[in-house]
């Protein structure tokens, strides 16, 4: 959300006030354009105070509240609207603004009553008059206010050459497969029916992992704990008749055992330990033949059942672990399209709010202008970047070691660390999260003060984003992704810690974990550090000692917490500038997981992005080297143009004209050069 704004209270409707202006258009301030609703983003009225019943020189005050009489933030923006005089206030609404009544109130100082009678100079001393005007708040209604804008939107477009790309292997999904033995598999009861039973998978080895979360297993064989005999729900009343597991039935199945029935389970949960938590009783094929419980005579022939093994234990099952793999593609050099890749940034209305973008593009050649894209304005992940192939890459998903090695990096910091020679451990690890990073090392910090369990606090270990990388794709390496504008930014992520016990010392420490931004874009703490702490998180508690809303992700044990929680792991920054922002972990204590950490523009209903970034293909209809002007229309959530600009002049390259295949036919006269 953006970073919240906040006024102190004024306690301005409390008062008692000589004259009370209850014009609805307001004699004494002259506003206008007042809602009715409050929705969520920032809001707008005019005012204008009345020169002939207002004292000169005096103040106007105003104040805005919720339902429960806290304030809700307003200012006066520095917005004059030509021909009236009338200055623009805006109210700032977000999610977290209680729904339900509001009221606006505005004082002032009155020199004359309505009828034209002066008012005493005593009573001119202080706020004599008072106008309320009472409306609803609505945090979740689209933003309908007029935009006012009093700066000009940055926008930068580049050309971008996308080469055709061809998934190598087949078209279809690829799957991976790969099979395992000696599966157990568990179904426990949960008291609602055999539909709504819990099943866990397990095995000796480490198969199942957090990256097997949303994929499948295809289970076959095993050997059942199913009795041989046992009444028929269906069979007639007094249990007349009876089913019998055959022996030596159509497909050769013992009795007690058969074959399981191919079934293919999505993993849904997943544990610390090697087991695959799936939803629903599993199901296995059983051959029956039914007979007479007093006679012993056979009934009917051979039936195939299906029959829910519940609740019961199934051992020696193999399984095909199926899961989709990431594409890989091949490039066709000669084949190319050209893209614009537009950056727009200083997004930030006085009030209301801006939705979307239309794009123009004309070539110098021909002054004719063409449509070429209509796009939302969307929030975008600045924590990304592009591949060689134009493949948008998640840079605080850690899917794979590379991104690990090649934007990340890990040390020993603080105290009495320079000794140590091992670095610590920092791995691509899917066992907590499916594109998790495991932080290990804090065993390497010892305790050198075996009588203070806290004498090592001054060591830690520090994973950072790389102080040089090419962060933007840019081929330019910075100390951070580039924050292109002052505005609200939202850094939020997923976090695990574990119990780790020191080694020659045996100290085992509560894990805990310092976060940290840093860059040109932020101002820092002012205890003489370079960075701005965000938080500092200890397992079992958040700053200030409350209690976490954690899971606990082991039933065993107690010694692993997943934290969810997206108000504690999420963190709102003001940033004063454009410049970089980089993010630093600092552990102490404890062997810690993070995952899905992203940076991206505030958003919240009815907010205008600071900054986003929209792609768009650009047919080159005249020449392949041509030079282009593209025209921007910004819009409202009414359809409304607010704010046009044009860049001309952009060199564009544009791609080629590629023929494959025998059916293509090329007729008349043709110049090549």
């Amino acid at each position: 959300m953006p970073f919240i704004k906040l006024n102190q209270p004024k306690y301005l409707s409390q008062g008692q006030y000589l004259i009370a202006d209850t014009d609805p258009d307001s004699t004494y301030f002259d506003v206008s354009e007042v809602p009715d609703i409050l929705t969520g983003g920032k809001n707008l009225f005019m005012i204008k105070g009345n020169k002939d019943l207002l004292a000169p020189g005096s103040t106007i005050e105003i104040e805005v509240t919720d339902l429960n009489g806290r304030v809700i933030y307003h200012e006066n923006a520095n917005y004059i609207e030509p021909g009236t005089k009338r200055r623009a206030v805006a109210i700032y609404v977000y999610e977290s603004t209680p729904q339900g009544g509001g009221i606006i109130t505005i004082t002032g100082t009155a020199q004359k009553r309505p009828n034209g009678k002066s008012v005493s100079l005593e009573l001119q001393k202080t706020l004599n008059v008072k106008w309320q005007k009472r409306l609803n708040v609505l945090p979740f209604r689209e933003n309908q206010t007029r935009v006012i804008m009093t700066k000009s939107p940055a926008i930068t477009i580049k050309e971008v050459e996308r080469t055709y790309l061809t998934p190598s292997g087949s078209f279809g999904t690829i799957q991976v497969s790969d099979t395992l033995a000696n599966i157990s598999y568990t179904l426990f009861d949960t008291g609602e029916g055999q539909n709504q039973s819990m099943g866990s998978l397990s095995t000796t080895s480490s198969y199942f992992a957090g990256t097997d979360v949303g994929t499948s297993i295809l289970l076959f064989g095993g050997t059942s704990e199913l009795p041989a005999n046992y009444y028929d729900p269906e069979a007639g009343a007094n249990g007349a008749q009876a089913v019998h597991v055959a022996v030596g039935g159509p497909t050769g199945v013992a009795a007690n055992g058969s074959t399981m029935f191919p079934d293919i389970i999505n993993v849904t949960a997943i544990g610390g330990e090697p087991v695959a938590i799936i939803a629903g009783a599993l199901k296995q094929e059983v051959f029956t033949q039914r007979i007479n419980a007093f006679t012993g005579e056979v009934v009917d022939g051979f039936e195939s059942d299906n029959f829910f093994i519940f609740p019961q234990t199934v051992t020696g099952l193999g399984a095909n672990h199926v899961h989709p793999s990431a594409y890989s593609f091949e490039t066709q050099i000669p084949n190319s399209e050209s893209w614009a890749k537009v950056f727009i940034s200083n997004l930030d209305p006085i009030c209301g709010d801006i939705a979307s973008v239309k794009v123009y593009k004309r070539s110098q050649g021909f002054q004719q202008w063409q449509f070429v894209e209509d796009a939302n304005l969307e929030v975008v992940e600045l924590l990304e970047n592009n591949d060689s192939n134009a493949i948008s890459q998640n840079l605080g998903e850690f899917n794979t070691q590379t991104i690990v090695d090649e934007y990340w990096t890990g040390s020993l910091g603080g105290v009495n660390t320079n000794f140590i020679n091992e670095p610590p451990i920092t791995a691509s690890n899917g066992t907590i999260f499916v594109n998790g990073v495991v932080i290990s090392g804090s065993e390497l910090l010892l305790n050198y003060e075996a009588s203070n369990p806290n004498g090592r606090d001054d060591a830690y270990v520090e994973y950072r984003m790389k102080p040089s990388a090419d962060w933007n794709s840019d081929g330019t390496s910075t100390a951070g992704i580039d924050i292109p504008s002052a505005g609200s930014y939202t850094v939020t992520l997923k976090a695990a810690s574990e119990v780790v016990s020191d080694g020659e010392s045996g100290v085992t420490g509560i894990p805990s974990i310092r976060i940290y931004a840093s860059g040109s874009a932020i101002d820092p703490d002012t205890d003489g550090d370079d960075k701005l702490k965000l938080t500092t998180i200890t397992y079992g508690t958040e700053a200030g000692g409350n209690s976490l809303d954690v899971l606990d992700a082991l039933e065993s044990s107690d010694n692993l917490q997943l934290i969810y929680d997206e108000d504690l792991l999420s963190f709102d920054i003001d940033v004063q500038r454009a410049g970089t922002i980089a993010l630093i972990f600092q552990i102490p204590f404890g062997r810690w997981y993070l995952s899905d950490i992203s940076i991206k523009s505030s958003a919240q209903t009815g907010w205008t992005p600071n900054y986003t970034i929209i792609n768009f293909y650009v047919a080159n209809n005249f020449q392949q080297v041509d030079f282009l002007d593209f025209k921007f229309e910004l819009y409202d959530n009414l359809g409304n143009k607010v704010f046009t600009k044009q860049t001309n002049g952009v060199e564009w390259t544009g791609g080629n004209l590629y023929i494959n295949g025998s059916n293509n036919v090329l007729d008349g006269t043709i110049e090549i050069g």
